[in-house]
Formats: C-alpha cells, structure tokens, sequence
C-alpha cells in the first residue's frame, strides 16, 4: 500500500511538472518579442485563379512568378503573411470543407489543418503576429496578434516597435486594411455572431459595424476612399471556391454586388516605409494588381495573363536579414 502511494505521488509530481512546463512553455511562445522588420525586397504575394482554382502566388522583383499552393487540387484564398516572411497561412477547401492552411514562402510543407492544429501551430511555432499591414506613409503598421489566445489588432511602427492594442473583445479580429488617409481601419469580426465587417477610427479606437451578412472577407479600400469591396458569400460557397465581391460606401450605405462592368480600383498597400504602393483593378477586365511609387507616379501592372489577380501582400523582411541583404 505504501509503495502505491509512494507511485501515485511520484506520478502525480511528474504530471504536475509536465504541465508546469507546458504551461511555461506556452506563456513564452504568447509573450515573445516581436520580430523587428526591415525594408521589402519587393516581392509581392496575391490569389489568383488563373490555374483554375484559387491558388497563392508570390512575385518576385525580377518578374519570377512562383504558385505557392500548385500542389493538389483545392481553392486557396485569404492569406497573412507571419512577420518571420517564410510562412504563409489561409483558408483552403482542398480538404473539402472551409479550414485553415499553411505553406512555407518557397512552397514547401504545404498542408490543411483544423482549427485546432493551426493553434498549436502558432504556439509550437511562435508566430503570433501575423498579416503586417503599412500604413499610407510607410511609418507606422498594423497587425493582428493571438497572444491572448485570440486575434486582436494593434498599430505600431513600421518596424513593429512600440505596439498599442485597438481591440480587445473575445471574437476574433484580423484581416485589417488602412484607409488612404491613414486614419481607420476595416476589418472583419465574427464578434456579432458571424463574420462581419466593421471601421476602426485608429486615433479612438471606436468600431462601428458596416455590415450584416454572413461570411465577409477581406474587406479592402478604394484608392479614393469612398468605397469598400469585399468577398461575401455563404459558408457552403466558400467550400466551393465561389464567392461574390460586394461593394459599399465607407459608410456601409448602398451594399451591392460588383455589377458587369463596375470599375473597382483599390486595396492599396503600402510597402515598408512607403516607397511603392501596390493595388488591384479590374479595369481591364480581369482583375489585375499594380504598383506605383507612393507620390501616385510610375503606376504598372504587374501581372498578365485572363485570370483574376486579387488582394497583393508585401512580403515582411526580418530586420536582421534586410541588414544581410544591404551588405552583400
């Protein structure tokens, strides 16, 4: 009898030392630093259905065009960028629901996961900050962190330094896009219930909610800023790869589908600093992204081809490596 005890305890301590560490390990992977970032090197990811079905592809400055996401069949759509610049997560239907996906920036290990194995992804990895999005200027950015186990938005400088939280509420806040004064935000929330989109006045932090219909992603800017456009559909649709793109006034006022021929122009997204600016247009027809230096000069599409291109991300740069590049 005695000797059971002396197992149960023994048992026990391991158990208890065993959560102790984990639970030490978790509270260090939340409360890392944020990885300090650099300039760009130009290169620029966006989806596009130009193989058929969603996939995310990433350009390089010299024209290199990689598809990240070729492997298999499936639509891959909505993507952030983690600050380390080599991973990439999204949503994905090739696993024949709606759930998160990651693939490396090089195309490597690419894989669906549930909801529950891309949260100990984050943790194991420590990639709690995700999607750095620059702010009209270039000096100062914005990002969703899941530090607290849920994403919230914050605005820092341009290198991540001196973050402030903008939201704190136990829905999930994330996919952030800057006004072109630099002043609000749009995001989505699924704290109504469902995903929704909302305003952010960046200087008070005040939200109001634009919309209130289910499933809506990726809210972007015109470049006037007079409306917003973003992907709506039903959760089935999105299971599907098939969604419509809505527009609104930047009041939430007049919410419609893209008509046949509407000429949208927007999503600019500022590159680190602020040199270039990079945006969608459909104004050829087929959506197609550009970049022009942020004085509104030297404007270029960037992708060709008679597919869709939509919704362009700077690729973040570590600091420490943007230093390794300026001295080779």
């Amino acid at each position: 009898m005695k000797r059971f005890r002396r197992v149960l305890v023994i048992g026990l301590l391991v158990v208890a030392v065993l959560i102790i560490a984990a639970a030490v390990f978790i509270y260090d992977r939340l409360h890392s630093d944020t990885i300090e970032l650099g300039e760009t090197r130009g290169e620029l990811a966006f989806m596009s259905n130009r193989a058929g079905d969603w996939d995310i592809l990433l350009l390089d400055p010299d024209g290199t065009l990689t598809n990240l996401t070729d492997e298999g069949e499936g639509d891959d759509f909505f993507f952030s960028f983690a600050f380390s610049g080599d991973l990439i997560t999204f949503f994905s239907n090739r696993g024949g629901g709606f759930s998160p996906a990651q693939v490396r920036a090089d195309g490597s290990d690419l894989q669906t996961m549930s909801f529950a194995q891309a949260a100990m992804s984050i943790l194991m990895e420590g990639n709690v900050d995700m999607d750095p999005s620059w702010a009209p200027g270039g000096e100062r950015m914005t990002y969703y962190s899941v530090r607290d186990f849920n994403a919230e938005i914050y605005v820092a400088n341009s290198d991540g330094s001196d973050s402030e939280r903008l939201t704190d509420d136990g829905a999930s806040d994330t996919m952030m896009s800057w006004s072109p004064e630099g002043d609000r935000l749009v995001f989505i929330s699924d704290r109504e219930g469902q995903q929704d989109v909302f305003l952010l006045d960046v200087a008070s932090s005040d939200v109001t909610r634009l919309t209130e219909a289910p499933w809506d992603f990726q809210p972007v800017w015109s470049l006037d800023g007079s409306k917003i456009l973003f992907a709506s559909a039903e959760s089935e649709a999105y299971e599907t790869g098939d969604f419509d793109l809505v527009v609104i006034n930047a009041d939430g006022s007049d919410r419609h589908v893209l008509a046949e021929g509407e000429v949208f122009e927007g999503d600019p997204t500022y590159s680190p600093y602020g040199g270039q600016v990079a945006y969608m247009s459909n104004k050829d027809g087929n959506w197609h992204i550009y970049v022009m230096d942020a004085d509104g000069s030297n404007a270029r599409r960037v992708t060709d081809g008679e597919g869709d291109n939509m919704f362009p991300s700077w690729r973040p740069v570590p600091a420490d490596e943007a230093d390794e590049t300026a001295e080779e």
